[in-house]
């Protein structure tokens, strides 16, 4: 089974509010991020539970694999990733 590359980021919004634990549970639960909106967010969520709105939605992630290593170059260099 191939596995794609994806960048998530759990953004400042969230960082300052100490939410980064409770959000890395999710992402290990396989929980999803849930919509950019977060009032179009399906209950349990990540979004849902811990946006504040569209522009502070607590996380980010790629919307495609084209768009995933555009914005993992931006963040690491090659000799930093690994597989």
């Amino acid at each position: 089974m191939a596995t794609e590359r994806t960048l998530s980021i759990i953004k400042p919004d969230a960082t300052k509010r100490n939410l980064t634990g409770r959000i890395v549970a999710k992402f290990e639960e396989r929980e999803v991020m849930g919509a950019t909106d977060p009032a179009a967010a399906a209950a349990g969520t990540i979004r849902k539970e811990f946006a504040l709105s569209k522009g502070e939605n607590s996380v980010h992630g790629s919307d495609s694999e084209a768009s995933a290593a555009r914005e993992i170059a931006f963040f690491f260099s090659g000799l930093e990733l690994v597989g």
